[in-house]
């Protein structure tokens, strides 16, 4: 759908020119803000004078092939810069998520280092009907 009105929009010569603007996807750690130009198509830094000449043959025509293939073009474009958008965004999300559970101090070991420490705990010697009654530990 995005795909389909901004090549419209293109077409049509509503926009002279087409612009994506998402979050690239380096790794786990590194996500950069990224503008890719979809429209009008230009080699990506190459250059195009120390290529050799090309020619294509194409069936049907060049037009009919190019009608159909531009628009199948964008929206993979498209799609691939929705994926990269939401692996930065998880990324994020998990890198975050390691940073807040070091932050505790390693909380979730505590237990076992006072253990470890020789640090008394105390137990509860009331049966289950204590607890679940609602009465507080056995005196005696």
């Amino acid at each position: 759908m995005i795909a389909r009105v901004a090549v419209e929009e293109f077409v049509t010569g509503k926009v002279d020119e087409l612009y994506l603007a998402f979050t690239r996807f380096v790794n786990t750690l590194r996500q950069e803000p990224t503008i890719r130009r979809l429209l009008p198509f230009v080699p990506e830094e190459e250059d195009v004078d120390n290529l050799p000449p090309l020619q294509y043959l194409f069936e049907p025509d060049p037009e009919t092939v190019l009608n159909e293939v531009i628009p199948r073009l964008i929206e993979v474009a498209v799609f691939q810069t929705i994926l990269e958008s939401k692996a930065s965004a998880f990324s994020a999300q998990m890198v975050a998520m390691r940073n807040a559970n070091g932050c505790r101090g390693g909380s979730h070991r505590r237990p076992h280092a006072r253990r470890e420490q020789g640090t008394p705990v105390a137990h509860h010697q009331g049966d289950a009907r204590d607890r679940i009654g609602g009465r507080g530990p056995r005196q005696g």
